[in-house]
């Protein structure tokens, strides 16, 4: 079947407190302003991302800082969707090769 690499996905998962609308996305950064990331995938799908204090950053193999991401990184994000917006669980850019 080939190499399967996705750019991005929604599935509703249920949990003890009831529905959630886990959401991931494969892209280059395209903007960082303040807690936001905005990702752009392949396809052309543009996401903003929110995170928080309790999301998790790494860069090159190693726990990061929001203020290390750059424009144009590629990074692979897992999050939540709770109407349009986007929270991050975890933002990963792995090591260039």
């Amino acid at each position: 079947m080939g190499d399967f690499r996705g750019v991005h996905g929604e599935a509703t998962v249920r949990r003890e407190d009831g529905f959630h609308l886990a959401t991931w996305q494969r892209g280059a950064i395209t903007a960082r302003s303040g807690a936001a990331l905005t990702v752009r995938s392949e396809d052309g799908a543009s996401w903003t991302w929110t995170t928080d204090s309790n999301t998790t950053i790494r860069k090159d193999g190693a726990k990061s800082a929001l203020s290390a991401l750059n424009n144009g990184d590629q990074v692979l994000v897992f999050g939540e969707r709770s109407g349009n917006t986007r929270t991050a669980k975890l933002v990963r850019a792995p090591k260039k090769r």
